[in-house]
């Protein structure tokens, strides 16, 4: 399989309609080391969405899984393909365990949930793979817009 660079991901990421919130420290890992991701929402698109994000790249590393539904077995049957994530229900608890790890949130979720989702992971310095439409209401794009340029 082709060792994709930290920039060749990001980029064949952001051609297939993702938002992405650059952080400068996700420069500061070596050259070398696996971008690991944390995927908020794993059915439905959410799991198309894992499928490229995960496996498609030698140096990617899904190290969270998140969905509601976590009773209907999604979780479960990811759990098995990628041994070293950890399953949750509750995003913010993933983000909050996991925050040190985490490169890029992956937000694969019902339109209304997207912004607090989006928000509290460009919060955290994370970049951002995230579905359309961006957010709900205009407002709440213009914010995240804002929060991004000051974050720049």
């Amino acid at each position: 399989m082709k060792n994709t660079s930290r920039r060749d991901f990001i980029k064949s990421s952001s051609a297939i309609g993702s938002f992405l919130s650059f952080h400068p420290d996700c420069w500061l890992k070596a050259p070398n080391s696996k971008i690991c991701t944390a995927h908020i929402g794993t059915g439905g698109k959410g799991r198309i969405d894992t499928m490229y994000l995960g496996p498609k790249h030698s140096n990617v590393e899904v190290i969270g899984l998140c969905d509601v539904d976590y009773a209907h077995g999604k979780i479960d049957t990811w759990s098995k393909q990628f041994k070293s994530a950890t399953a949750f229900q509750d995003y913010r608890e993933m983000l909050a365990k996991l925050d040190d790890k985490i490169d890029v949130v992956s937000i694969s979720t019902p339109d209304h949930t997207h912004y607090p989702a989006t928000m509290d992971a460009m919060e955290r310095g994370k970049h951002i793979y995230l579905q359309k439409p961006l957010t709900h209401k205009l407002k709440e794009a213009r914010q995240l817009a804002e929060f991004a340029k000051e974050k720049d």
